[in-house]
């Protein structure tokens, strides 16, 4: 097991050719860090498997076309959270941009209209099942 910052543990096994990295909790985390990791994790060809509880940030391992769900799985969405950093008007809408870009095409509009305007411990929660039907691909 490897354990990748505060409350976000990946495992990563071998699979075939490619690697399969799983989550069973991830709380999310700064968005640059994760679109790094995701990108790194696509030209690594790894299979994403996500399972568990997901929120914020960890649903952008949702887009990549090699990215699947397990039926437990549920992934809260919620708006930008700008820590450590001067909270503008600007700097929120550049942030907003940037996760929504990030996010799978299915989540998008979604996120847009009924998230990112959820504030402190809100969120809009998705089940296995929702995920499906927006587009989410399930793991076999």
């Amino acid at each position: 097991m490897i354990v990748v910052g505060p409350m976000k543990k990946t495992i990563v096994i071998m699979a075939s050719l490619s690697l399969l990295a799983a989550c069973n909790f991830d709380a999310g985390g700064i968005i640059t860090d994760y679109t790094n990791e995701v990108r790194a994790m696509e030209r690594n060809n790894q299979t994403i498997v996500v399972e568990g509880v997901c929120l914020s940030s960890c649903a952008l391992k949702l887009r990549p076309v090699n990215s699947c769900v397990k039926q437990d799985v549920r992934v809260g969405l919620h708006g930008i959270r700008i820590v450590g950093a001067e909270d503008t008007p600007r700097a929120r809408h550049t942030w907003e941009l940037i996760y929504q870009a990030n996010l799978p095409e299915y989540l998008r509009k979604l996120w847009w209209d009924e998230a990112r305007n959820l504030k402190g411990l809100n969120f809009l929660w998705l089940d296995y099942n929702q995920l499906i039907n927006l587009g989410a691909k399930p793991c076999v």
